[in-house]
């Protein structure tokens, strides 16, 4: 007995009881603050991407022109024709493409395969993230910068984990795997977000990501990408990356068009774009299997014909 005249084992029960209630209330706060944390990145998530969505529609109608008419036909390829890249090795999970354009010689076209949407906007993002970096950056920091929230963008460059793979025939046995650069949004509350405008290039399915998304299910192993320093003036850093002026010329006409747009502009250029490839293409049959048990990379061999579309922009020679 204790001195109250309650058993020990009583006061005991009680006590329990106190802690079991104690223990019921911090774990229903901590679900209602995670469920609070979950609602507020939910809507800045959303504020930021369609602050931005303008952008990648206005990106895919440019390359509309620049591809029109130069793809022609998708076929499958043995993997084991392709290069010994070592990065090839450790893509057991991705399916690889190749196209052939119409600068070179044509083949039978009776093993050719449909073209979906999928592979039709990968074969005009691949090798364009360069591109992409260079020609929205300005406009892009713009249309966030009226965002409260907004504190920086940052260019990054980083091993990637594709789920499908676009190759050039003319690199036949000579096929190289890129560093990828894409946009990364650091917000005041300490959210980060992902903007990659040639994300569909390695068979992703949309453009904006979170960053914790993005770094697990698509960056390498052990990834951890530093910003680049911006110049504002990426003249001398064109030159250096492409050396046709053509396709130079082509790409500082639409940085130039896009920051003097309004808004406005921005937005009805590129409206008739759907930058999220639907449900339905993610049910193809060229859909890659992304799981333990998929061990054989499917090559094939990437083509179109294509009507080029008005964007006001002229086509590269």
């Amino acid at each position: 007995m204790s001195h109250r005249g309650l058993p020990l084992s009583h006061k005991r029960s009680k006590r329990c009881v106190r802690q079991g209630l104690q223990q019921l209330r911090t774990t229903r706060d901590e679900r209602m603050k995670a469920r609070e944390e979950r609602k507020a990145r939910l809507e800045l998530y959303t504020r930021f991407r369609c602050q931005s969505e303008a952008l990648p529609r206005a990106w895919l109608a440019f390359l509309r022109p620049y591809w029109a008419g130069k793809i022609l036909s998708l076929r499958k390829r043995d993997p084991l024709e392709l290069s010994e890249n070592t990065a090839f090795s450790r893509m057991k999970n991705a399916k690889l493409y190749q196209w052939k354009d119409i600068l070179e010689v044509l083949w039978d076209h009776k093993a050719d395969v449909p073209v979906t949407e999928k592979l039709h906007r990968a074969v005009v993002t691949t090798n364009a993230c360069v591109w992409s970096v260079l020609t929205t950056y300005q406009r892009l920091k713009s249309l966030l910068g009226v965002l409260n929230e907004f504190k920086e963008l940052q260019w990054l460059r980083a091993d990637i984990r594709p789920r499908l793979l676009v190759h050039k025939a003319s690199e036949d046995k000579k096929e190289v795997f890129r560093l990828h650069d894409f946009f990364r949004i650091e917000t005041k509350g300490g959210y980060s977000f992902v903007m990659d405008l040639t994300s569909w290039q390695f068979g992703f399915n949309d453009w904006f990501f979170t960053w914790e998304d993005y770094k697990n299910k698509y960056l390498a192993e052990g990834e951890d990408p530093q910003p680049f320093q911006y110049d504002l003036d990426a003249d001398s850093y064109l030159k250096e990356f492409e050396d046709t002026s053509a396709t130079k010329s082509f790409m500082l006409r639409f940085r130039d068009k896009i920051n003097q747009m309004s808004d406005e502009e921005l937005k009805e250029f590129g409206s008739d774009v759907n930058v999220k490839l639907s449900s339905r293409v993610r049910q193809s049959v060229y859909e890659p299997r992304i799981s333990a048990a998929f061990e054989h990379n499917e090559v094939i061999m990437v083509s179109r014909s294509a009507t080029a579309l008005q964007s006001g922009f002229e086509s590269s020679p």
